[in-house]
């Protein structure tokens, strides 16, 4: 799909002679989770009655980005909090990948899901709520949990996705659009913890990261780029919770029989909803990094964990137990697997080549506003988003005088990509200047 231009969604219908399914894709520049839920719902009311008038919203663009504006003293506390931990901020999990990511092109996505079984979701409930701790954050403890183990990290952060509508805005929630934003938390095990110290832990560590949302984690990987940080690359594992995010809407939507996610910069993302039929559990990963076979171990291994914390009391249960556990720094990616080892003040990627590289290097500083560390850096990670990409994209086009695929872009944000990009439309070998075409 080509995301320069409109629509950013298509429709199929595929008819058999045993039945006929409808296929729909939608670009997530223009729908997060939330509004996904509610296109669904909706369709599913105009599919009962087709002559059904849908209501009007009466909220404006205007109304919304008046709400958003942040308190500048609230703005300043939030930069101070984050940008203090810049420095110390844990690494995305290592976990063992069977290819170097920048090898890579188009990534394509395989899901890993599970249905709940509803008894188990009530007892886990009631028990987060005696505990004071929030369903999805049990989740998240159970992820970061077996990500550890997978790693043999210690230390880890992962991205948790908000989904940040003003509640102060009357119909926000009906509204079709991205309002998502990503919070980095750092979660730490060690293997003495029992499984409530490292419960509360968490939901400390996301209560206090959401008070200080004015910061995007976004923002923080621009900051880390702008210190020469090589952890500024990706925090590429993501944690998804939709649970209470429009509940009623999922109630009322039919959920797919089968779907998938697939987002730039993202390499594992664990999402959880819950619909009319219960709660649903699954993970989307590049099937070009990772191991199915393992992938699958590691899912069922995450499964198995919560159905004992349905039945186990957790006053006496423990973490798992880590082979090989590893504290210290690592590598947020090590192909071949194993517990790679590397600092993380480790140079970032190779130098830029001469001609098309060192070029785009300086469109990529006038649009972003910071000079990429290395030919691999990732466009979002630096500091990037889709707008300003766009404009990226038309610059490079305008300057070589070719047309240059956004979508190609998105899907393999550097340098290095880009010039082979840029090189294959010259029919060039990349070691031409300005000038010259």
């Amino acid at each position: 799909m080509d995301c320069s231009s409109w629509p950013l969604f298509d429709i199929r219908m595929v008819k058999t002679a045993e039945e006929t399914r409808l296929i729909a894709v939608f670009d997530t520049m223009i729908v997060d989770g939330s509004s996904m839920l509610t296109l669904l719902a909706e369709w599913n009311k105009l599919v009962e009655n087709p002559h059904r008038e849908l209501c009007p919203l009466g909220l404006s663009f205007r109304d919304y980005v008046a709400q958003i504006e942040p308190d500048p003293g609230r703005l300043t506390e939030s930069e101070r909090y984050w940008f203090d931990r810049v420095d110390s901020l844990a690494p995305a999990p290592a976990l063992p990948l069977i290819v170097d990511p920048g090898l890579v092109g188009k990534p394509s996505f395989r899901r890993l899901e599970h249905r709940v079984n509803p008894d188990d979701w009530q007892a886990i409930t009631e028990k987060a709520k005696k505990q004071d701790v929030t369903p999805s954050v049990v989740l998240l403890a159970c992820y970061a949990e077996i990500l550890a183990k997978a790693a043999c990290q210690g230390d880890l952060t992962i991205s948790l996705t908000l989904f940040d509508r003003p509640p102060s805005l009357l119909e926000v929630e009906r509204v079709v659009g991205d309002f998502t934003s990503l919070v980095l938390v750092e979660c730490s095990l060690q293997p003495e913890d029992t499984w409530l110290g490292f419960l509360r832990r968490i939901q400390d560590r996301v209560w206090s990261d959401l008070d200080h949302r004015e910061v995007s984690g976004i923002r923080v990987l621009r900051e880390m780029a702008s210190r020469g940080s090589r952890l500024a690359k990706a925090m590429p594992v993501v944690f998804t919770s939709m649970l209470g995010v429009g509940s009623s809407l999922a109630r009322e939507a039919i959920w797919p029989d089968n779907a998938w996610s697939q987002t730039p910069q993202v390499w594992l993302d664990h999402q959880v909803v819950e619909t009319s039929s219960g709660v649903i559990l699954t993970w989307d990963f590049v099937k070009e990094l990772f191991d199915p076979e393992n992938m699958k171990v590691m899912f069922e291994g995450y499964i198995d964990r919560v159905r004992q914390l349905a039945s186990e009391d957790w006053a006496l249960a423990k973490v798992g137990e880590f082979a090989n556990f590893a504290q210290g720094d690592v590598s947020a990616e090590t192909p071949g697997g194993g517990c790679g080892t590397v600092s993380k003040d480790s140079p970032d990627d190779a130098s830029f080549r001469e001609g098309i590289e060192r070029e785009l290097a300086d469109l990529w500083r006038d649009s972003v506003g910071i000079a990429p560390n290395g030919r691999l850096s990732n466009f979002f990670a630096s500091g990037g988003d889709s707008l300003n990409g766009t404009k990226f994209v038309q610059a490079v086009s305008k300057r070589y005088g070719i047309s240059v695929s956004l979508r190609r872009f998105f899907d393999s944000p550097t340098i290095a990509d880009l010039a082979e990009m840029v090189a294959d439309e010259l029919g060039d070998d990349g070691s031409m200047t300005i000038g010259t075409i």
